[in-house]
């Protein structure tokens, strides 16, 4: 984590660029979550009800994280710096809480919500070893992620393999909108550090890729019908 202080090298055309991009992903993840929402009115299944209602709070969450996030790097005072960061990481770990307990529920039972129990034990430590930010903290954050980003990915990889026709089509949006998420999140701060890009592009590929990710994974979901 970056203190805050540490983005204010980032001045002039080049901070609005970054700030503006941030915030077309974080406007485009609310919308996502609102259309969501006006098509689930539109069914009476319960399932799908159900189903769609967990999407849509997965892309509000997801927005208000990357909103946090964008307060924490470009607007919020040192002081603010662990309890904003805190605030981000919980959004985050929540929006794919809920995304891997609607997956596990309606999509995919054989995981008997197993990932999800994960994802809630990951939150919890990460609010337990906030205070003064540390490494279990740290750790509990990096790992909450990878397991509920790698084994959704690994469960919509065997639904493409046992599927055909319009179920595989689905599934593959969702397995590049999760790959095109991981990128982004490693990509840019990757290249950043290996002096590929400069911190303005670093970024705007983690925003870019983000965006891509985020909007291929919604599709992938809204269009999957609930099974159970």
């Amino acid at each position: 984590m970056i203190l805050i202080s540490g983005y204010e090298d980032i001045k002039g055309i080049d901070r609005l660029v970054i700030v503006s991009s941030f915030l077309a992903l974080v406007i485009g993840a609310f919308i996502v979550s609102v259309l969501v929402l006006l098509k689930r009115r539109k069914t009476d299944v319960k399932a799908s009800r159900f189903y769609l209602l967990g999407i849509a709070l997965f892309a509000a969450l997801f927005g208000l994280g990357r909103f946090v996030f964008l307060y924490h790097d470009y607007f919020a005072p040192d002081p603010l710096d662990a309890p904003v960061y805190l605030v981000g990481q919980i959004f985050t770990l929540s929006s794919l809480i809920i995304l891997a307990f609607t997956i596990e529920t309606f999509i995919f039972t054989k995981t008997k919500r197993l990932i999800t129990v994960i994802g809630a034990i990951s939150l919890v430590l990460v609010v337990a070893f906030s205070f003064p930010p540390g490494s279990i903290s740290t750790y509990a954050f990096i790992a909450g992620n990878g397991v509920l980003t790698v084994l959704p990915f690994f469960i919509y990889v065997y639904i493409a393999k046992i599927s055909t026709g319009t179920v595989r089509k689905q599934a593959m949006f969702i397995i590049f909108g999760i790959v095109m998420l991981a990128i982004s999140i490693i990509g840019g701060k990757f290249l950043y550090d290996f002096h590929v890009l400069d911190r303005l592009w670093s970024q705007l590929f983690g925003i870019i890729f983000s965006f891509i990710g985020f909007i291929l994974l919604s599709y992938g979901l809204v269009k999957t019908p609930a099974t159970k």
